[in-house]
């Protein structure tokens, strides 16, 4: 789950060790993922895992602990340690606080010195993840039915988006049976969402990059599997885990849902700060689209983070009207796509975004429109010339 602590911990001595376990035990959202005899051992687990904390009980010669904590605080600045001595000697006390350490608890350690002390360590974790959220733009494309342009949408704003330099977005298809992203693209994926969960205590942001496909408009692709047959679950607290990460390395994060609205994407709807929930202007989209808001309300409480996307809003066969459709559904209409079945083939076809093969569209600027409202503030010379004319729904031009 997203709001359990991650500990590891070492002790050379088996007593004390076993101690410090069964206290951490006795607090329901501690996960203790691993335990150590050997300082070394512990070192170079706390890089590769990454916990939420580490905790280190040193033994009467502190020199050696010491030295290895500042070789993890060298290498990992970010890590939340915590040392436990019967030393009373404040020089050592002085040396853990100026090497970096969260923490000194006196050995043998108190359990309620121990409880507030994780609590301590909750909230500060808590304020990181608020501060990352606020560089960060996490984005869920979810629609009322198959075939409605989830994709196609998540492809091209993510297309748009990454266009501006200031900009490093991820886009990452959550349809892990048949997702089609790479085709959308025409790119061929080494990694798959699967591969990065199973192995996300051995990432880091340059790992991360290299994992995802960069495309040629910059926006780095993660794909579904290659294989039907690669039915490994993922864990949801490594998933969690891994949208923390892509959080620390892009500014936007657009996840591409699955139609079966699983365990999985409900995990993503719960982290994403703008939902865009896509529609078609047909009478079975939209009575969708009323059951998926009390879904979102009900089930994951998230409902106030949706924005209504109709596309094809003037496609030839489309008897409803956007008035009706207001009304059927209960609520306006965030942002609307024009249809333009030409521009879409090609681009299908060709594996080319929007941006690159129909520039000039009316179906480009509208997309680019609304990538324009997911944009922080970015300085008019980054963006492309065509880009600048995205318009708000009430002065599209059709």
């Amino acid at each position: 789950m997203e709001n359990t602590l991650r500990v590891i911990i070492a002790a050379p001595e088996e007593k004390a060790r076993d101690t410090l376990k069964k206290q951490l035990l006795r607090i329901e959202r501690v996960v203790l993922e691993a335990d150590y005899s050997s300082y070394g051992c512990f070192a170079e687990e706390l890089l590769q895992r990454k916990p939420d904390v580490g905790i280190l009980l040193i033994d009467e010669d502190p020199s050696l602990p010491l030295k290895m904590v500042r070789q993890i605080f060298a290498k990992a600045p970010d890590s939340v340690l915590f040392v436990a001595s019967s030393s009373s000697d404040g020089n050592v006390i002085l040396q853990c606080m100026r090497a970096g350490v969260s923490e000194f608890l006196t050995a043998p350690v108190c359990f309620e010195e121990l409880l507030q002390a994780l609590n301590r360590a909750d909230e500060n974790r808590r304020i990181r993840d608020q501060d990352r959220r606020h560089r960060c733009s996490l984005m869920a494309v979810a629609g009322s039915a198959g075939g409605v342009g989830t994709t196609s949408l998540a492809v091209n704003l993510g297309c748009a988006l990454a266009s501006v330099t200031s900009h490093s977005v991820a886009l990452i298809d959550l349809d892990l049976n048949l997702g089609d992203t790479d085709i959308c693209l025409d790119t061929i994926a080494a990694m798959t969402l699967i591969d990065l969960t199973e192995s996300v205590d051995r990432l880091d942001e340059k790992r991360l990059r290299r994992s995802l496909v960069r495309h040629a408009t910059g926006l780095h692709v993660l794909s579904r599997p290659l294989s039907l047959t690669d039915q490994r679950e993922i864990d949801l607290d490594k998933l969690h885990r891994l949208i923390n990460l892509l959080e620390e390395t892009f500014s936007h994060v657009i996840f591409d849902l699955s139609k079966g609205y699983t365990a999985i994407d409900q995990a993503v709807l719960s982290r994403s700060d703008q939902i865009l929930l896509m529609t078609h202007l047909d009478p079975s989209g939209l009575h969708n689209v009323i059951r998926l808001f009390a879904f979102f309300d009900e089930v994951i409480g998230c409902a106030d983070k949706v924005r209504l996307v109709l596309n094809h809003v003037d496609r030839e066969e489309t008897s409803l009207s956007l008035k009706k459709a207001a009304e059927i559904i209960g609520r306006n209409i965030d942002w609307e796509i024009p249809y333009d079945r030409q521009a879409l083939e090609d681009a299908r076809r060709g594996g080319i975004p929007l941006i690159e093969q129909a520039p000039r569209a009316v179906i480009t600027d509208a997309i680019v429109g609304l990538s324009n409202t997911f944009t922080v503030a970015p300085a008019l010379a980054t963006i492309p010339a065509w880009q600048r004319s995205g318009n708000p729904v009430s002065q599209m031009p059709y």
